[in-house]
């Protein structure tokens, strides 16, 4: 059970607006063309040994919390840093899952834009108050239901689809598609990261933490390939817009586009959960105040940022803390490499003993 809950923590994190529109994929590997397959398998193995060293080092240090990751890890300025700029990427990540929720409500729902704004951030807020266990419950029940969703609504548009062949478009520049790719992890690796380091008391041994990591690096791969399968179908050949499933969607009518809406405002709830958590962590430990104050202060400053894009947010904003984050995966390296010598220590001085 712990393993399950730790995959679909991982999984819902990652499954956010942004991924289930298909923007995300759209915007990092479709626009390079059919070489962009590269990138999708440099994100199995970036993704998994990202998932895998954070867990497998709160384990074996015992750490709990995201402060006390970098505190082992780094001197005490450079930590601060790292950790205001995820602070920052979580709290960007909380406004897109707002703003894209309004835009749902506004296209499919033909619902006032604010109110989709404001429904996802009172559920948030809701949510935020019982800390990691309602996060936690929340991914057990929806990440099934989204991964089905998502799995349903490629393959019906990969099967039933209105154009025969791909798009012909082939991006030859292979370090470009490699870049977008790490830059792809880096950013969900600094929202996914505050959660993980808190997810130590399900990760009860190496084996549960390995299992997890693998399921869940799977799982994301199978669903972007899927995802980039039926856009690669239609890319160049319809106007995709904002949210491009959505769009395809509705080319089957209006059952299958509100179908795939209720599945998108899942994803986005529990990203936004997530983003939030990392949000209200940063404000409690900043201002020493309680969870539910520090909740309210997340959820309220939302509304402002809420009235910019939500596709700009995803090409500028997350391209940015894509390159804020690849320092971090090379800080996820030296713990692997630190936690090997500890452990190579140790088995030295039993020897000795």
């Amino acid at each position: 059970k712990n393993t399950i809950y730790i995959t679909a923590t991982i999984v819902a994190t990652v499954v956010g607006a942004g991924f289930a529109t298909g923007q995300e994929i759209y915007s990092f590997f479709n626009v390079y063309g059919k070489g962009s397959l590269l990138g999708i398998v440099i994100m199995l193995f970036g993704f998994v040994f990202a998932f895998y060293t954070v867990l497998r080092y709160c384990f074996v240090r015992r750490i709990d919390s995201f402060s006390a990751f970098l505190t082992e890890l780094l001197p005490r300025k450079f930590g601060k840093m790292i950790y205001v700029c995820v602070a920052l990427f979580s709290f960007c990540g909380l406004c897109a899952m707002a703003s894209a929720t309004g835009a749902l409500f506004l296209q499919s729902f033909k619902l006032p834009y604010f109110a989709g704004v404001f429904a996802l951030l009172i559920i948030c807020f809701l949510i935020l108050i019982f800390n990691i266990s309602g996060i936690a419950r929340l991914n057990l029940y929806l990440t099934p239901l989204i991964c089905l969703g998502l799995v349903y609504f490629s393959v019906r548009g990969f099967l039933f689809r209105e154009v025969a062949t791909f798009s012909a478009h082939y991006y030859r520049n292979i370090l470009e598609i490699c870049l977008s790719a790490i830059l792809y992890v880096s950013y969900n690796i600094l929202s996914v990261v505050v959660v993980l380091c808190s997810m130590r008391q399900y990760a009860d041994n190496l084996r549960n933490i390995r299992l997890s990591c693998a399921g869940a690096g799977l799982i994301l791969t199978i669903l972007a390939l899927m995802i980039w399968s039926v856009i690669e179908l239609y890319a160049d050949k319809i106007i995709l817009g904002e949210i491009p499933l959505l769009q395809i969607s509705a080319r089957s009518g209006t059952v299958h586009e509100i179908i795939y809406g209720i599945i998108l405002l899942a994803s986005v709830l529990t990203t936004a959960v997530g983003c939030g958590y990392a949000t209200v962590q940063f404000i409690k430990q900043s201002l020493h105040c309680q969870t539910l104050v520090a909740a309210l202060i997340a959820v309220l400053s939302v509304v402002p940022v809420c009235y910019f894009g939500f596709s700009g947010i995803v090409r500028v904003l997350y391209t940015f803390f894509g390159f804020l984050g690849m320092p971090f995966l090379l800080i996820l390296i030296f713990s692997q490499l630190k936690l090997m010598r500890t452990c190579k220590n140790k088995l030295k001085n039993m020897k000795n003993e």
